[in-house]
């Protein structure tokens, strides 16, 4: 008998009822959604649905062999004491397309002025805000991984010049150009909006800095979906302040939630959203199939899908 424990705080219920009818004969499935102790049967888990958990949980756990990370980034588990062996796959394939759609969101949002025209809706204003198209601006994307390359297919097709950073200077998809993050501030004046989509990594954290950010042009955007840290917040706090900067929308923050005293919350051009560019419809549906599908391959001994590199 498989023991196949789901120990997330907001899913965990909804998924074990999605994946435990979908189980071969011989797998029991368990859901746990107090996430801050350690799951009931610790010696009897074979494997871990999880989001976060507790400071050496996977070490307590005698018979775990496979831990499936309900998020694209795999930063808890590369941060968290582990058994060498252990297998751990993430959910990079879940959110792509929704990221995608909060980016496009974001940005056409930015060029219409969405965020003006619903204050002055509140206050019962009646003004033109002023808007641009975004056929013909560049869009430059800081990783080009899954979402990043998504993103890019998508701008591209609505008439946007994509150019990128990576950590090779290589690109998976098209684009007019890609350069290394060392580079990043040479093509940061070109850039109408600037989409963060990297994962939280020793060269990722501060790669958006103050030097990078007072090289954009007035009028610039900046939109972050990455981790927390990635993007400076204080220097593009600044950078909106004196101007460099017209408007930003974080989705990401150290402190989360944000603390409603952060200066983040006053800034004009700042819209503060609540960790949701992941958020879906299907993403129950989805991340239930992942779970199936790589239970399927532990089973059978087959590669599982969205393994990480640790």
């Amino acid at each position: 008998m498989l023991h196949l424990c789901i120990y997330h705080a907001k899913m965990g219920t909804a998924l074990a009822e999605y994946v435990a009818p979908r189980c071969p004969t011989g797998v029991r499935v368990s859901a746990v959604t107090d996430v801050t102790v350690d799951p009931p049967q610790l010696d009897t888990i074979d494997a871990l649905v999880a989001f976060r958990f507790p400071d050496g949980l996977l070490t307590r756990l005698p018979r775990l062999r496979w831990l499936q990370l309900t998020t694209a980034g795999i930063d808890q588990a590369a941060r968290a004491e582990r058994p060498p062996e252990l297998l751990v796959t993430h959910a990079g394939s879940i959110p792509v397309r929704a990221v995608t759609e909060f980016v496009l969101m974001g940005i056409l949002s930015l060029a219409r002025n969405v965020p003006a025209l619903l204050r002055q809706h509140d206050a019962r204003v009646w003004r033109q805000p002023g808007a641009r198209l975004i056929e013909g601006a560049t869009l430059l994307l800081i990783g080009l991984g899954r979402i990043g390359s998504e993103i890019a297919r998508t701008a591209r097709a609505l008439g946007m010049r994509v150019i990128a950073a990576t950590r090779s200077g290589q690109a998976r998809v098209e684009v007019e150009r890609c350069v290394t993050g060392a580079e990043l501030a040479a093509v940061m004046p070109q850039a109408d909006y600037v989409a963060v989509c990297v994962p939280a990594a020793d060269d990722t954290i501060g790669l958006v800095d103050q030097n990078a950010l007072s090289q954009l042009k007035p009028g610039a955007c900046v939109i972050d979906v990455s981790r927390p840290g990635v993007v400076d917040h204080d220097a593009l706090l600044a950078a909106l302040r004196t101007g460099t900067c017209q408007a930003a929308i974080l989705d990401v923050h150290e402190h989360e939630p944000l603390p409603s005293s952060h200066p983040l919350w006053d800034e004009p051009g700042v819209w503060i959203t609540p960790h949701c560019a992941f958020e879906q419809d299907r993403e129950i549906e989805r991340l239930g199939q992942l779970i199936c599908k790589n239970l399927g391959h532990l089973l059978a001994a087959r590669p599982l899908e969205n393994l990480a590199k640790l």
